[in-house]
């Protein structure tokens, strides 16, 4: 009896182990406080991030990711906190928000999943390393336009399966 007690407890430490791994470095999940996302994320969905993609490459132009926030005056705590994010500049690119529309590298880009507003910017030169980032409901959204560019060193992953609510669980679409 004590044999098998022992087997179950030691069982119980290595999937722990294993699990905690996972979540440290490879995959985590994220809840969704907020409508900058909408319409492809709402408010109250979790996400699962994948944590090692950017370790050996970098974001593509389109990759919903997580990252940490750049002012922590937006965090509810006061401290820093993450945020969600598509996508739009890469390293090198001329950014350019005028009326609603955005251009890259002086073309308009087309993005028929985004909410747009009037909101716009003057041109930004997107540096090494840096990303421009925009939520999805541009008339909600804190993002680029209003803190610049994040650095990949502050982009903690991909975020590539919505797993609740149950009935919406899918791959995220760029």
């Amino acid at each position: 009896m004590l044999k098998i007690f022992n087997k179950l407890i030691l069982g119980l430490i290595y999937s722990l182990s294993l699990l905690t791994l996972l979540y440290v470095f490879v995959v985590q999940p994220f809840p969704i406080n907020g409508e900058s996302m909408k319409p492809t994320i709402n408010d109250g969905d979790i996400l699962l991030t994948y944590k090692l993609g950017y370790r050996f490459g970098n974001p593509k132009r389109g990759d919903i990711v997580v990252f940490k926030s750049p002012e922590k005056n937006q965090c509810t705590n006061n401290d820093k906190c993450d945020f969600i994010k598509r996508v739009i500049g890469l390293p090198g690119d001329s950014v350019i928000v005028n009326s609603g529309k955005v251009y890259l590298n002086g073309i308009l880009f087309e993005e028929p999943y985004a909410f747009k507003d009037q909101k716009g910017v003057k041109e930004v030169i997107v540096e090494d390393n840096k990303y421009y980032l925009m939520g999805d409901n541009r008339s909600v959204s804190f993002d680029s336009r209003d803190y610049g560019v994040v650095d990949k060193k502050d982009i903690i992953g991909n975020a590539v399966i919505r797993i609740w609510p149950i009935n919406k669980i899918a791959l995220l679409k760029k």
